[in-house]
């Protein structure tokens, strides 16, 4: 119930987004979250400075939005890195 509170009140345009050519998916941005917040940075897709939290918070949204393949690394790099 937060989350939606949350979205309704601080992204009141979100419903006209999800009708749009993209479709967001939280649960890939998370899933990126998880999996990349602790990391080695040789095991990351994108590079990102030490407490750049800015830099890792706009990936998040980028898997979120498609970028981000789960548990298909060579997918989510041939399509979506290189």
């Amino acid at each position: 119930m937060f989350s939606t509170l949350f979205v309704s009140l601080f992204f009141p345009y979100h419903a006209a987004f999800a009708a749009g050519p993209f479709s967001y998916n939280a649960n890939n941005g998370v899933s990126y979250a998880n999996r990349f917040a602790t990391s080695t940075p040789s095991s990351r897709f994108f590079y990102t400075a030490p407490k750049d939290c800015t830099n890792f918070v706009s990936q998040c949204v980028w898997a979120a939005y498609g970028g981000y393949v789960p548990n298909n690394d060579v997918t989510t790099k041939k399509q979506y890195v290189e």
